[in-house]
């Protein structure tokens, strides 16, 4: 199971929390310190990027006709 931070008392909230060995990870949850992620944790990928045709510096060089 992943838990995500949501409290900084724990850690940096948004990152994946881990347990160490002993720790009462029912009571972070109950107290709303972490909570269970419902996603397989991964590093998203760089967006594309979304230029088209009439880019400004297309326009730009019309303009100037």
């Amino acid at each position: 199971m992943t838990y995500i931070v949501v409290s900084h008392k724990v850690g940096i909230p948004g990152d994946v929390y881990i347990p160490a060995e002993g720790v009462n990870v029912a009571a972070l949850l109950d107290g709303g310190f972490i909570v269970e992620s419902t996603k397989t944790v991964t590093k998203s990928a760089k967006p594309k990027s979304s230029k088209t045709a009439g880019s400004t510096t297309e326009a730009t060089q019309s303009d100037e006709e």
